[in-house]
């Protein structure tokens, strides 16, 4: 938090309408998936497995940490096994570029861009995940399957309640100017233990253990320069003796209004047992990787690097 108040800087931009909708769909995914198990469950760790951001208002370029790009792919792309729901980001479809991986959902605007992520890394990524998800015989990847326009089990429920697709989006609205606020200021949440996000109706909730405490946090999102207007309804008491719990400090941004981010911050008890859980799932997460990475061939020099959703 001190750095952000000790280097000068300009403010960070606000997406547009289309871009919140997607950030919105990026933190859902990227927020509460497998993810939090394995990056930012300690300080100095970058949450979300990415290690920074480029927000601009029609876009968000992300660099997503080598080994968390599997899950990357898994997390926001859409995938179906027959007699399931389709998973990931619904309309997502990937395009390679000289500077990345352009991810954005068809017929819509806004664009998120896994920055520096070259045709070699990302058919790795793509075939590790592929092993390491069920039933990796039966998925279907949407994004290959249908490059241009949805499968009818996606388009289904994208028309029912996605933000940007659906007419009435079951709140979508009211919390996507906070998620994109939140997701672009990801690393405010570098100094907090195994933080975690998933949205309720009309709210984004914000949970981390141990670490900086609500005053912190909110103070860094609500910074003059970095962060934006708003207010929370009541003092933190992390720190009070004589308090039972700090559990949960609601924040409003002048930004959403009709939604609100729930901060929610666990005492220190429930700290040493999730970075013991963590620590165990990062060391299976290290073994399953290492021979898929080991064993996997290089691929070709001469590869095609246009029409990554058709060819890749």
């Amino acid at each position: 938090m001190d750095r952000l108040r000790r280097f000068p800087g300009r403010p960070i931009p606000t997406g547009s309408v289309a871009q919140r909708h997607l950030e919105l769909q990026v933190l859902r995914r990227i927020g509460f998936y497998g993810f939090t198990e394995r990056y930012g469950w300690k300080p100095g760790d970058p949450p979300f497995a990415i290690d920074w951001i480029r927000p601009m208002p029609n876009s968000l370029d992300i660099a997503v940490r080598p080994d968390a790009l599997p899950e990357a792919i898994g997390a926001l792309l859409p995938m179906l096994v027959p007699g399931s729901e389709p998973t990931g980001v619904r309309g997502l479809r990937p395009r390679l570029t000289p500077h990345g991986v352009e991810l954005s959902r068809i017929g819509l605007p806004g664009m998120v861009c896994l920055r520096g992520v070259r045709l070699r890394a990302w058919q790795r990524a793509l075939d590790i995940s592929m092993k390491i998800w069920d039933d990796p015989d039966e998925t279907l990847l949407l994004w290959r399957t249908h490059p241009d326009v949805m499968h009818p089990d996606e388009e289904d429920i994208a028309r029912s309640c996605d933000a940007g697709y659906a007419p009435a989006s079951e709140g979508c609205d009211d919390v996507a100017a906070a998620a994109s606020i939140v997701l672009r200021r990801q690393m405010i949440f570098r100094g907090v233990t195994d933080i975690r996000v998933w949205t309720n109706p009309g709210s984004i909730q914000l949970e981390w253990y141990g670490g900086d405490d609500h005053a912190a946090v909110a103070g860094a999102l609500l910074d003059p320069v970095f962060g934006m207007p708003g207010s929370v309804d009541a003092p933190c008491t992390c720190h009070d003796s004589g308090a039972n719990r700090c559990w949960s400090v609601e924040l409003d941004f002048v930004a959403n209004p009709g939604g609100y981010v729930n901060l929610r911050r666990g005492g220190a008890d429930w700290t040493d047992r999730l970075e013991q859980s963590s620590e165990k799932a990062r060391q299976r997460r290290s073994a399953e990787l290492r021979p898929a990475w080991a064993g996997l061939p290089a691929a070709p020099s001469n590869h095609n690097r246009q029409g990554l959703s058709m060819s890749v």
